[in-house]
């Protein structure tokens, strides 16, 4: 969900391991101004824009990519089915790593002043309505997933956890 610590994580993560952050933010960025949010259009047009860069990313042997969003099995499940398939036709490896924290957490996170940089949900009332209106907290049903709790462990807890995953 929005304020778990995805792009902070990720960061961290990318530091460490040497792979670039696919950030969920600009892909919407682009397409919100064609489409409103959440509807059909909007969720179609956003995906073929995030498989695109998948592609690209592989064909250009990117050596590793973070990619950070907020997933709603309702909406995302297919997508996501499609992402790993697509890494891995290409012989490279998906591993799902989830963050999670307690809603006291989020909401204390959400006006930090480092996500008004990224465009990110800033409100408390809106996070608690999308926290009301998706699934947010429902994992990938297809495939296991490291879950991490961001409000229990610090982010190179976190970060360490991860890649502890990906070596085994």
């Amino acid at each position: 969900p929005p304020a778990v610590g995805k792009l902070t994580v990720a960061e961290q993560l990318a530091e460490r391991t040497g792979f670039k952050i696919f950030q969920n933010n600009p892909t919407v960025r682009a397409v919100e101004p064609l489409f409103e949010f959440g509807t059909q259009p909007f969720q179609a047009t956003l995906e073929k824009v995030r498989l695109i860069m998948l592609r690209e990313a592989i064909q250009w042997k990117i050596p590793g990519l973070i990619f950070t969003f907020c997933f709603d099995p309702s909406e995302d499940e297919a997508f996501i089915t499609e992402m790993i398939s697509t890494v891995e036709s290409e012989g490279g490896s998906a591993h799902l790593v989830q963050l999670i924290a307690l809603e006291a957490t989020l909401l204390d996170r959400v006006e930090n002043e480092s996500r008004v940089a990224h465009k990110k949900v800033i409100e408390k009332n809106r996070l608690r309505s999308m926290l009301k209106q998706y699934a947010l907290f429902t994992p990938y049903a297809h495939r296991k997933s490291l879950v991490l709790d961001t409000s229990q462990l610090s982010v190179e807890e976190s970060v360490e956890r991860i890649v502890m995953s990906l070596q085994s």
